[in-house]
């Protein structure tokens, strides 16, 4: 019956649905890094990210030979909430940088043109 194999189905469904929304409420991203703006930048950008637990916290800038620039924040414990830094680069040459967060165990990098 075509009835039955849609109520099934609705059923179904509805389980999966369930279930997807319990593992997205039940484990939330630790952190969420943005790209800088303006990008590419002269002479400051801004850099913001979100953490949802309270951790130790870490942004550092680092050129293209993996050299570390500055750090911006080190290993500061920073509660849950949506930061934004400033990075003034003026001393610094036109080229791609990379800003890598840490948060505990887990690290994301993205990267930022300077044009002078």
């Amino acid at each position: 019956n075509a009835l039955t194999w849609l109520e099934q189905y609705v059923d179904t469904a509805d389980v999966v649905f369930e279930v997807a929304n319990y593992l997205e409420s039940e484990s939330p991203e630790e952190f969420v890094l943005n790209q800088n703006y303006p990008n590419p930048f002269n002479p400051s950008t801004t850099i913001s990210y979100e953490i949802s637990t309270t951790v130790e916290t870490s942004l550092t800038v680092y050129n293209m030979l993996g050299q570390r620039m500055v750090s911006l924040i080190e290993s500061q414990r920073q509660t849950p909430g949506e930061y934004h830094v400033v990075f003034d680069a003026a001393n610094l040459s036109s080229g791609v940088y990379y800003y890598v967060l840490e948060t505990g165990s887990k690290t994301q990098t993205r990267s930022m043109t300077l044009i002078k």
